[in-house]
């Protein structure tokens, strides 16, 4: 017997019905009334009462007419998207960045900054907050931040759980960290899930219904869950945490305490690793005049035909798609969508995913299944900061523009 089923009263109803049309509108673009209420499922008369209060709190605005049917024309209404700002901040191993978005996707700057290896988290948060203060401070109209981090992210403690090749970040509460930020509400979110609101609000394949992964290869693997527009996180916060499945039960043992992790394999900084562990044996190859070899330097070569590079990419390739099965038969997804540093592996790299994917599910599921790289000009996560703290204010533009209360989610 369920219990502890709540039902929505007038106020939570108006609100959801006001999100509807926000996000129909920032998928639709101009759009009349009519329209909505067709879209919808609303009634005319519900749809002109919520757009009124839209239009009164500046988030819609009336463009020109539109040709309807039976020969009457209507005002077609758009969302106000650069009227209402949002920062992104990406924090990562190596780096961490902080962008200007509006909420229909635009960016206006974006800031990239090293985190040097051995430093201290806290320094990092605090040249974080210097950025996205600067921004706050020169924006009057920036309504919310967020920020994506690596993961395992346990959201109700607000905490990594485990980031390799880093010590201290789990340590923090986040929540607290970032709190006091502008007087502006902040949401933390896990890297992945972000890239996946990103592509679900604004990538080639955005949709309104169905699955779809965001498989984040990058200094960590990491996979976002998005289902009908609403990420699946889990009890603790770290569902579809495929970097640490075991493709190895005799591998290394990795920090979150599992062995053999599929991070451990195919990870850019796993990646360059390997690849420079066996530079030792293999004089012949182009690699061997990077002093500090990365990612982008083994792709370029495997590009040139280096034997070694062409070898190792398509190592990564079959280690991703062996994650990329386990996610396919966990989650059914329509498509799965590959991004971040290990995309720069190209078709060749595609080509070894999608053989492993082939072979080790049934043909019916593959046949139906998309597997494609990221469409986004920058960097998919940063723009998924974005995106989460856009999904928030869109599904509740009343809580952000009548109190913005001093709060971190």
């Amino acid at each position: 017997m369920r219990k502890n089923v709540k039902g929505l009263n007038n106020e939570d109803l108006l609100a959801s019905n006001r999100a509807i049309i926000l996000q129909k509108l920032k998928r639709t673009g101009v759009c009349s009334r009519a329209d909505l209420a067709k879209e919808t499922g609303l009634t005319q008369a519900s749809v002109s009462k919520i757009v009124s209060s839209l239009i009164r709190l500046n988030i819609v605005r009336e463009t020109g007419f539109m040709a309807g049917g039976m020969g009457r024309r209507s005002r077609g209404i758009v969302l106000n998207a650069a009227g209402f700002k949002v920062i992104g901040i990406k924090i990562s191993r190596r780096s961490f960045s902080v962008g200007l978005f509006d909420i229909g996707g635009r960016d206006y700057d974006i800031y990239t900054e090293a985190i040097p290896e051995g430093q201290a988290p806290r320094t990092s948060i605090r040249k974080i907050r210097e950025v996205a203060e600067n921004h706050i401070e020169r924006n009057k109209d920036i309504v919310a931040v967020g920020v994506t981090v690596p993961g395992p992210y346990l959201k109700a403690e607000s905490r990594i759980a485990v980031m390799t090749e880093t010590n201290g970040w789990n340590y923090l509460n986040l929540k607290e960290e970032f709190t006091d930020l502008g007087g502006l509400p902040v949401f933390i979110e896990h890297d992945a899930n972000s890239a996946a609101i990103a592509e679900w609000w604004f990538g080639d394949f955005a949709r309104d219904q169905g699955v779809l992964i965001y498989l984040l290869a990058d200094e960590g693997i990491g996979a976002g869950v998005v289902v009908d527009g609403s990420v699946l996180r889990g009890v603790n916060g770290i569902a579809a945490e495929i970097g640490h499945i075991s493709v190895d039960v005799s591998g290394a043992r990795c920090r979150c305490g599992n062995y053999g992790c599929l991070e451990g394999y195919c990870s850019s900084l796993a990646f360059v690793k390997k690849t420079r562990e066996l530079l030792a044996s293999r004089c012949g190859s182009s690699l061997t005049v990077h002093h500090r070899l990365t990612a982008a330097h083994i792709f370029n070569a495997a590009g040139e035909g280096d034997e070694l590079a062409v070898n190792m990419v398509k190592r990564a390739g079959r280690y991703l798609g062996y994650g990329i099965v386990t996610l396919v038969n966990a989650y059914d997804p329509s498509v799965i969508i590959i991004g971040n540093t290990m995309a720069g592996g190209g078709e060749l790299l595609m080509d070894s995913i999608k053989k492993v994917v082939k072979e080790r599910i049934l043909p019916e599921i593959y046949e139906k299944l998309s597997i494609k790289f990221t469409g986004f000009k920058i960097d998919p996560v940063l723009y998924g900061a974005g995106a989460i703290a856009t999904d928030y204010f869109l599904k509740n533009p009343s809580d952000f523009l009548e109190n913005r209360a001093e709060h971190a989610i």
